[in-house]
């Protein structure tokens, strides 16, 4: 379960931001429970007094106390990460003149309050694979949810706009963007460049040269300057 506080005070942009986030995730069929709060207050309970936990907080900048007395959202968030390390945070603001003070506090991404819906979906994506190990894209009009320890290595190959997917189960899929762009999906302690068209799962990784990478699906590349990650990684250090 993917869980989303969103925090703003205005009932229109609220309703607007909890329509597009619900119409994300079920185009992309991703199991979620979105929270709304109409002020610091509320959010501020749920999350110090009842315990509470979210994946992802989508914040307004600019929020109220219940009696409509002016509160600094960022101010809120940073006393939330204090806590919780591991949430993520969207600013949505009128305010854009805060993006440098909002970097630091864990921030996702910052946008406006006319959210780019698509600039949103990537952020959520982004988040959404990261958190639960899941490679989460779209691809034209359909969405693809591919786990990471079904990945073998990754193939850019085939174009700089495109990359390879060699999966466990013999399969490939595409995704397109760049490889560098793909790896930031990934965690840098389960993949690694091998090689300036290559990338793999260290799991997978049977043996390796300084030419050379055998998995389980086969050889790719490795990369001179690539070598030494590996044969670091292969001895410990």
């Amino acid at each position: 379960m993917y869980r989303v506080a969103l925090c703003e005070n205005n009932p229109e942009q609220s309703d607007t931001q909890f329509r597009i986030c619900h119409d994300i995730f079920e185009r992309a069929s991703i199991e979620s429970e979105i929270s709304v709060f109409p002020d610091n207050e509320s959010i501020h309970a749920s999350f110090f007094q009842n315990e509470n936990r979210y994946d992802l907080i989508l914040m307004d900048i600019d929020l109220t106390d219940k009696n409509g007395n002016d509160r600094s959202g960022l101010d809120l968030a940073r006393e939330i990460c204090q806590t919780d390390n591991d949430v993520a945070i969207i600013f949505i603001t009128d305010y854009p003149h805060f993006a440098i003070e909002a970097h630091g506090v864990n921030t996702l991404d910052f946008l406006t309050k006319d959210v780019d819906v698509q600039r949103l979906e990537d952020a959520i994506l982004y988040n959404y694979s990261r958190k639960f190990y899941t490679l989460t894209y779209r691809e034209k009009n359909r969405y693809k949810s591919i786990p990471f320890k079904d990945i073998v290595y990754l193939d850019k190959a085939i174009g700089e706009n495109e990359v390879k997917l060699s999966l466990i189960d013999g399969s490939t899929e595409y995704y397109r963007g760049s490889l560098t762009g793909l790896l930031s999906f990934l965690p840098n302690w389960q993949f690694g460049q091998c090689h300036k068209k290559f990338a793999v799962n260290f799991d997978y990784v049977r043996s390796f040269t300084r030419s050379e990478i055998m998995t389980v699906n086969g050889k790719i590349s490795m990369g001179r300057k690539y070598y030494p990650n590996f044969e670091r990684r292969g001895s410990g250090k």
